[in-house]
């Protein structure tokens, strides 16, 4: 039986989401790099092409991945590895998984959260009006590994961006 929702990358977001899921009685496993907490151990390899790590991660309905994707290819990557190891069963043909990744804002303004160099201290930015209207930084490297994700939305496998500010 699928869990409701995985979140890859149990970090900050993970103090309150999993409290969360555990009040309104949502199914859930989370993963870190080391496993700690009662998490799986699991290290997404932008580049790699081995499926081998997604086998250990459960079923589920939802995969919410928290850590930003900068490198072009590895949204891709990351939907078609994890749905790679998934097997149809009886129970299981029609199986969807949606994809959620926490977005920035930053790829609309050039928000510290897109720069390569996070030592230095944030810019001021000046206040615009965003909405899902609004172009994103084309040369952004977030916002168009957000973008790939969106391309790769389908009937088994929804996908979405949520950015929060």
């Amino acid at each position: 039986m699928p869990i409701d929702i995985l979140i890859l990358g149990a970090g900050w977001t993970s103090t309150f989401l999993i409290p969360l899921c555990s009040r309104r009685s949502i199914t859930y496993a989370a993963t870190t790099r080391s496993g700690r907490d009662g998490t799986i151990a699991f290290n997404f390899d932008p580049e790699s092409e081995d499926a081998e790590p997604f086998k250990i991660l459960p079923d589920a309905r939802t995969i919410l991945i928290t850590f930003p994707i900068v490198q072009s290819g590895a949204s891709a990557r990351l939907v078609n590895l994890y749905r790679s190891t998934r097997s149809a069963s009886e129970d299981n043909l029609e199986f969807r998984t949606g994809f959620i990744q926490l977005g920035s804002t930053g790829i609309w303004d050039g928000g510290r959260t897109t720069d390569s160099d996070a030592s230095e201290a944030p810019k001021p930015v000046k206040f615009r009006w965003i909405d899902r209207h609004t172009p994103f930084i084309s040369f952004n490297d977030r916002a168009n590994a957000e973008s790939e994700l969106l391309s790769l939305s389908s009937a088994q496998s929804p996908t979405t961006v949520l950015n929060l500010s």
